[in-house]
């Protein structure tokens, strides 16, 4: 949805919302590394959701000014369908949860730009600005409650398969196996919850200035520095 007036001779206005409501049921994922099991199928949900409102001014003969504020959020859901500890034969065959994919991600971000235009003579200057404040939220669930890697085939058919077995609860210091619930209704349990989730507040800003000059009528130069 677009929404334009013009508020004077010398000031235009334009607000705009965009909208993205996404569902993918059954997305088979598999991390690029082997063809994937059909276990490793997830729901993907996505919103995307902006609001932009720009201003156009002439504040004088020659001089133009542009502003603009956003507000925009992307949330991004990737859950596995089925909840089994991942098991793995290397460049054969992947099943269970895939560890290659966030399960959940949310970005806001807020904007605010400004170009101001001015034209005088044989030069066409042009200055700007630009601020991003960001807000990052995400949850990597890895795998629960255990990923099991066979190295090749052979060796998972061998009399004694030795097969490297990564557990959750390692990453909290444990270091013996408490009783696991069955069937697996959690991607993980709710007391490593924590350690799964990240945030992350951050700025980025930008700045340039350039002129266009028309040296000659055959001959223009862009000039320029941006940061």
């Amino acid at each position: 949805g677009k929404l334009d007036q013009r508020l004077n001779d010398n000031n235009n206005l334009a607000v705009r919302y965009n909208l993205l409501d996404s569902a993918t049921r059954g997305f088979l994922g598999g991390g690029g590394r082997a063809s994937p099991a059909s276990t490793t199928r997830r729901n993907n949900f996505v919103l995307d959701q902006s609001l932009v409102g720009s201003s156009t001014s002439i504040l004088s003969a020659g001089v133009v000014n542009e502003a603009r504020v956003q507000w925009a959020r992307r949330t991004f859901d990737f859950l596995p369908v089925i909840k089994e500890p991942t098991f793995e034969i290397s460049n054969l065959i992947i099943s269970g949860k895939t560890t290659s994919d966030m399960d959940f991600y949310r970005e806001s971000r807020v904007q605010l730009s400004d170009n101001i235009s001015i034209t005088s003579g044989k030069h066409a200057l042009k200055f700007g600005s630009d601020f991003n404040h960001i807000r990052d939220r995400n949850q990597l669930d890895l795998f629960f409650p255990a990923r099991v890697i066979f190295p090749s085939l052979p060796a998972f058919l061998a009399p004694s398969p030795a097969p490297v077995v990564f557990w959750w609860p390692l990453a909290n210091g444990t270091t013996t196996r408490a009783p696991l619930p069955i069937p697996f209704t959690k991607d993980i349990p709710d007391d490593l919850a924590p350690l799964a989730r990240t945030a992350l507040n951050h700025n980025s800003y930008g700045f340039f200035a350039q002129d266009e000059w028309k040296a000659t009528p055959k001959l223009t130069f862009t000039l320029g520095l941006r940061y």
